[in-house]
């Protein structure tokens, strides 16, 4: 059992880069452990220690420690901003993508998470800080939204199981549509090619047009098989987003939205289409190339995720640098903290991933510190990725390259998914926490 935490523990936390404002960590948890060190903690009688956790969540420093930590995510969030500048500017020169403005077409969401509010409550009064409340959705949304003006819909709900989740058209947990909360989990850049209307009606319909000569190749007339296998097509889709049609009248734009959806792996075709042939079929044209190399459906030049950790995550993150505690790959090295600020690019090609982070290391401002290439040589839960970690300016990130497919995998196999199996083995490290220090943690973090 560790006693007391020393300066280098906290030199550890919150000197190694994550913050800026190292000064306001390190004097506040110095200040509550010095006087109640964990060994201190661990004989305190129970009226004596929830005394002292309601000292603490009040207490001046920890309100400014939580307002500091609120200004570290905004600050964050700007260095991933000019982060983003740079990935761009390689990306143009690799002629990943193009140059000329008018040929991209940017789009910029919100990443939202769904939790059952009823289990957070549950585990926050349980004291199971180590024990994560498990998304029941995962969806995108305008960047301008505010939480309360966020509903979610199957269109905007991605890597998720959708027949399950929604009831009388609303998304549910086990307690009910009402007993839902939103929480922002990062945010996401698009970058694709820029398309008219009827561009892109004329590419749903070349896809549509391949999929009807497959699957109703025995009705003589081209003109009957098209119109017949758009009329399967949209109504199945229809029935789970309902803005692709109208009557009679069908919007092209967003049922190309669809498809792109699905060529990036984020719907799950077999979720959408009931019938196996035209499933097949379907999936198959979608990604099919025209005969100049070109794909019908084209994938975003790149897509990039960014986040900074928020509490709940940050809060795992210290317990584990305070104590010390380190992975297998890692476990010659003291634990630091040098993850908080992260982005995840993502790119049609294995060919492209490689180009861009080659180039990208390149760059005299960025000092690579740790780099993983597991595209070839995945782990043993099958996780694919390049990842990267890198220092630029006085600032660590963490950041993950990979093509649509791996970032699909990566977030529904349950084996490989971050808040899954990753999450899990750091739970089970962190048994060897005591209780009360990850209570006075928490309460600091505010949790």
């Amino acid at each position: 059992m560790k006693e007391y935490f020393t300066p280098e523990d906290y030199e550890r936390a919150f000197g190694s880069g994550s913050y800026r404002n190292k000064e306001i960590f390190i004097d506040t948890f110095g200040g509550i452990f010095r006087g109640n060190p964990p060994r201190k903690l661990a004989k305190m009688p129970q009226n004596k220690l929830e005394r002292l956790i309601a000292k603490i969540a009040r207490s001046d420093n920890v309100m400014r420690l939580r307002k500091t930590l609120a200004e570290e995510v905004v600050g964050g969030e700007n260095y991933l901003i000019n982060l983003i500048s740079v990935m761009l500017g390689q990306l143009q020169k690799l002629h990943i993508m193009p140059s000329d403005k008018d040929k991209i077409y940017p789009k910029m969401y919100q990443d939202v998470w769904a939790y059952c509010a009823k289990e957070m409550e549950e585990k926050r009064k349980s004291k199971q800080f180590d024990e994560p409340a498990v998304p029941v959705g995962k969806g995108l949304f305008e960047m301008e939204l505010p939480l309360e003006k966020i509903f979610f819909r199957p269109e905007n709900t991605f890597y998720s199981d959708i027949p399950t989740l929604y009831k009388n058209d609303a998304l549910e947990c086990r307690h009910g549509p009402e007993d839902v909360v939103l929480r922002r989990s990062g945010k996401l850049y698009v970058w694709s090619d820029r398309a008219t209307d009827k561009e892109l009606e004329n590419r749903v319909k070349t896809v549509i047009g391949n999929t009807a000569n497959r699957v109703y190749r025995n009705i003589p007339s081209y003109e009957k098989r098209l119109i017949q296998a758009e009329q399967d097509i949209v109504d199945e889709l229809h029935e789970t987003f309902e803005s692709l049609k109208t009557g009679s009248y069908i919007n092209y734009r967003k049922v190309y939205k669809v498809f792109n959806w699905i060529a990036r792996e984020n719907f799950d075709i077999s979720h959408l289409i009931e019938g196996s042939e035209l499933r097949k079929v379907l999936r198959v044209e979608i990604d099919r190339k025209s005969p100049n190399g070109e794909r019908i459906i084209p994938l975003p030049y790149t897509a990039i995720r960014t986040r900074v950790k928020e509490s709940y995550s940050e809060f795992l993150k210290v317990l584990m640098t305070l104590y010390d505690i380190r992975n297998e790959e890692d476990e010659n090295k003291p634990r630091t903290y040098q993850d908080r600020n992260g982005l995840r690019v993502v790119l049609p090609t294995v060919q492209n991933v490689m180009d861009l982070v080659c180039s990208f290391k390149q760059i005299p401002t960025i000092e690579v510190k740790d780099e993983k290439n597991r595209l070839g040589n995945p782990k043993k839960s099958g996780y694919r990725s390049y990842d990267l970690k890198f220092k630029m300016g006085d600032t660590h990130y963490e950041s993950q390259f990979r093509t649509h497919n791996m970032d699909r995998n990566a977030e529904t196999d349950i084996k490989q998914a971050h808040e899954g199996n990753y999450l899990k083995e750091k739970i089970e490290a962190l048994r060897v926490v005591p209780d009360r220090v990850k209570l006075v943690i928490a309460t600091i973090y505010g949790i």
